[in-house]
């Protein structure tokens, strides 16, 4: 089944891809779960750009684990991991700028709103990076688990 990886190496291959590790990593991991099944279960991991899709494909992931696994990833807690790991605007309850709250006094320059935002961006962008990163982790990590039980004892 799934190669071992280092923590440290997953770590430094996210930061040096900016993220995009993450979707190698869940191509690369579902087609060999796949193989494992010995039939085609989870979809093609460019399910992980579309909005909802994303969702679909790690439903898929998780029931292919849990049958993989013979049902030692169990399905529910997999898919958790992932909504709660790579959704942060879920975590933060999705709070936006509101720019239409102040008094008709005050102007706020276009700059400043940029600078915000880009702030703003950022933020995000890092913490759905950290996200996956932890995703990637904790699977790889229970993934071992259940391939190697006496070494993670």
């Amino acid at each position: 089944m799934l190669h071992s990886i280092s923590t440290r190496r997953l770590i430094a291959y996210q930061i040096l891809t900016i993220g995009f590790y993450y979707f190698y990593w869940c191509s690369v991991s579902g087609r060999e779960v796949n193989a494992a099944a010995g039939r085609k279960i989870i979809p093609s991991a460019w399910f992980l750009a579309l909005p909802a899709g994303n969702y679909w494909w790690a439903w898929h992931y998780a029931e292919a684990l849990d049958l993989v696994t013979k049902q030692r990833l169990k399905s529910n807690d997999t898919f958790l991991i992932f909504i709660l790991s790579t959704s942060p605007s879920l975590l933060l309850g999705g709070g936006g700028l509101n720019y239409g709250s102040g008094s008709p006094g005050d102007n706020i320059s276009q700059h400043t709103i940029v600078i915000i935002a880009a702030i703003v961006i950022t933020f995000f962008v890092l913490l759905s990076i950290a996200g996956a990163t932890f995703f990637i982790c904790y699977m790889q990590r229970k993934i071992d688990a259940v391939r190697n039980p006496i070494a993670s004892a």
